[in-house]
């Protein structure tokens, strides 16, 4: 068998010896099996190869970084393979978080045995050209994240008395000043060389815990250390090698500029349980800021009074409930903001905050997509608000008939079936500047419940006129406004109808819609199923328009007659659907209960026939109807949720009868890779595309 040196019999034994202790009892080499591991920047690249090449031996892995649904992924595969394993998501530059963190695995574990600080990146910067601002903050990105956590696991390794081991990804950057790597150079040298100065201080003092980096020839370096030391460096040493993985110390990075955040569709939610610091001032005297063009500059911002009833403070309406507001930000009101208004991070000095501010809060919104990150700051005024003009986004309600307008849309709902039946959506316009004419292509939104009984020997039908409702009450303001209604039917048989809540949250291009279906009896039990069809039947002014959905790529012709392969439809519940042609764009989603999917028969009924029966409106049959579909045999008594939305983006309409999926995939993103949002308290999940209900229970 060829010898590969180093006493190694292959190559990869080889890779791995060279970076291992000698054998002359400079460490104990402790063998990676029950041990306690942290890796931080866990989501992706070395951080997850090392947790996954870890999980194969029995070890307790703690993984930490922003993004909770990787680390949800990799926890499954880490445990898939025997390991045992802690998801503690937060930011690594809140050193508050990293507290928490170690705490919480310590609580979890009992003890960590070794941490890897894997966090940093090394975009190309010209340090003839970059900002100062963009240089401090890639230090605080790659020396920060590693201070931020090396304190608090060197205390909690000193007090377990067995010594340890923390392991830093660094760079070959770290020793040569790399031409478009300057900060970044820089910033590795200082975590080397902290780490060489704690290296030292701990062989004179004794019984601490070990610390690793990579020399100047790329190879690991060991302290010899009294108390355990395990053989973990050399797994990562082996793991990092350039010559096993491709993933490079100091590699070239790829040829562009950091990522500039750009979500300018985005509105941005937060409870204030998120802003812990600010809670109990008095909400008059907050305001949100972004920092462009060298200065903090004031953005539409609102703050949505929630009570303990966990119902929103409303103004306006038949029930409105303003004694209820306090006026003071308490941990369930709700932060409304525009991720479009995000700028730099900016300067932490109160001589650069806008004046009278005593107090600031920094919000980071960082893109799931790229991990690009914007910053607001929502600032304190003690004295009062400062005098600014801020032009309102646009969007408001109003009633008689019910009105929600912007300057891309306008919706009206009007009573079909009474005085009080207000639910209906009965016209749609999209304006010009949206590339839209202004003209309604809503016939109007269609509900219909089909019931039968006795195995079917007794079936009726009842439809949108047959409802009855109320608007309730609604709040008016810059970025968003509320309206609160409730829906509901008789049924024969002297049957109660549900009832249904339903708030309208309507943001500049975005109606969101949260729906509590209130089921009072299993209606198994009395009934053989029940359908329920819900959708919108557009007009001949649609005529032209197309129709498109997640599971049909290629347009459908609206005209009024059935298509061959309208008829081949799949089916199948979609993610989104859309209308589209020169007179605009409307495009919506719907999102069920889990709970509800399981009981019930989920379908799409797509339907352009101006010769169907039974449908009453502006014109006879259903154009371009489209619809989502529901039966239910047996459904178990209780609320159940739904999450509509109503999408106004540009005229996606492309004259050779495509859309641009671009902008469409730009919207997806605002539900399907919501923005994420860091404060001091934590990571917060943005709560505009996942709305509390705040309806009565």
């Amino acid at each position: 068998m060829r010898d590969y040196g180093n006493g190694a019999k292959n190559r990869e034994t080889c890779e791995i010896n060279r970076f291992l202790p000698p054998e002359d009892g400079a460490t104990n080499g402790m063998e990676l099996n029950g041990k306690v591991i942290l890796i931080t920047g866990a989501s992706s690249g070395i951080g997850r190869a090392v947790a996954l090449a870890l999980s194969h031996g029995h070890n307790d892995l703690v993984i930490t970084a922003r993004r909770t649904e990787l680390l949800n992924d990799l926890a499954k595969a880490v445990e898939s393979n025997g390991s045992r394993c802690a998801v503690l998501a937060g930011d690594a530059l809140l050193e508050e978080r990293a507290e928490e963190v170690v705490r919480e695995a310590v609580v979890r574990f009992g003890r960590i045995d070794a941490a890897l600080l894997n966090i940093g990146a090394g975009p190309p910067m010209n340090t003839a050209t970059v900002s100062p601002e963009v240089i401090k903050g890639n230090m605080r990105l790659n020396y920060d994240s590693m201070i931020n956590y090396f304190y608090p696991l060197l205390r909690q390794m000193k007090s377990q008395g067995a010594g340890g081991l923390i392991a830093h990804t660094n760079s070959l950057a770290g020793f040569f000043g790399l031409p478009m790597q300057g900060p970044y150079s820089a910033a590795k040298a200082a975590c080397r060389i902290f780490l060489d100065t704690a290296r030292t201080e701990g062989e004179e003092k004794g019984r601490m815990p070990e610390f690793h980096t990579n020399n100047r020839k790329g190879e690991r370096t060991m302290a010899k250390l009294p108390g355990p030391i395990t053989r973990f460096a050399a797994v990562l040493a082996f793991l990092l090698s350039p010559a096993l993985t491709g993933i490079g110390f100091g590699s070239p990075a790829p040829n562009h500029e950091p990522t500039a955040f750009h979500r300018p569709l985005d509105p941005v939610v937060l409870e204030a349980r998120s802003v812990k610091t600010l809670l109990g001032v008095e909400i008059a005297n907050l305001w949100v800021y972004g920092f462009r063009d060298g200065s903090f500059r004031p953005a539409p911002f609102q703050i949505d009074e929630v009570t303990e009833e966990d119902s929103f403070v409303y103004n306006h309406g038949l029930k409105p409930n303003p004694e209820e507001g306090n006026g003071i930000l308490d941990p369930r009101d709700m932060i409304c903001m525009r991720a479009e208004d995000a700028g730099a991070r900016g300067p932490d000095d109160t001589a650069s905050w806008p004046e009278g501010a005593d107090r600031r809060v920094v919000l980071k919104l960082v893109d799931p997509i790229n991990g690009a990150e914007g910053f607001l700051s929502l600032f304190h005024f003690p004295q009062g608000l400062p005098s600014f003009s801020v032009p309102p986004p646009g969007e408001m309600l109003a009633d008689n008939p019910i009105t929600i307008t912007s300057d891309f849309y306008k919706i009206i709902t009007t009573g079909l079936g009474g005085d009080k039946s207000t639910l209906a959506w009965t016209r749609y316009f999209i304006w010009p500047p949206n590339g839209g004419t202004g003209i309604n292509i809503l016939d109007r939104m269609r509900a219909e419940m089909r019931i039968r009984a006795m195995f079917g020997a007794v079936k009726f039908t009842i439809n949108e006129q047959n409802l009855t409702g109320q608007t309730v009450a609604w709040r008016l303001e810059g970025i968003r406004g509320l309206g609160k209604c409730w829906m509901s039917v008789k049924l024969p048989l002297g049957l109660k109808g549900p009832k249904v809540w339903v708030n309208a949250i309507c943001y500049e291009r975005i109606v969101v819609v949260p729906t509590q279906i209130h089921v009072p009896f299993n209606p198994g039990t009395v009934l053989t199923d029940t359908r329920t069809t819900v959708g919108f039947d557009l007009n001949k002014d649609a005529f032209g328009m197309l129709f498109f959905n997640s599971n049909n790529g290629d347009g459908m012709l609206i005209d009024g007659r059935t298509s061959p392969m309208e008829e081949k439809m799949d089916p199948a519940p979609d993610k989104w659907r859309l209308v589209a042609g020169p007179q605009g764009t409307l495009m919506t989603m719907s999102v069920w209960d889990k709970d509800y999917q399981e009981q019930a028969d989920l379908r799409i009924v797509y339907t352009d026939d101006r010769e169907a029966k039974g449908y009453t409106g502006d014109i006879p049959g259903l154009v371009g109807g489209h619809f989502t579909q529901s039966t239910v045999k047996k459904l178990e008594p209780r609320s159940y949720g739904l999450v509509l939305f109503f999408i106004s983006p540009p005229n996606v309409y492309r004259e050779d009868t495509t859309i641009d999926i671009k902008t469409v995939e730009e919207f997806l993103n605002f539900r399907f890779q919501p923005i994420q949002v860091v404060t001091p308290s934590g990571e917060f999940k943005n709560l505009a595309p996942y709305p509390p209900y705040h309806l009565p229970k």
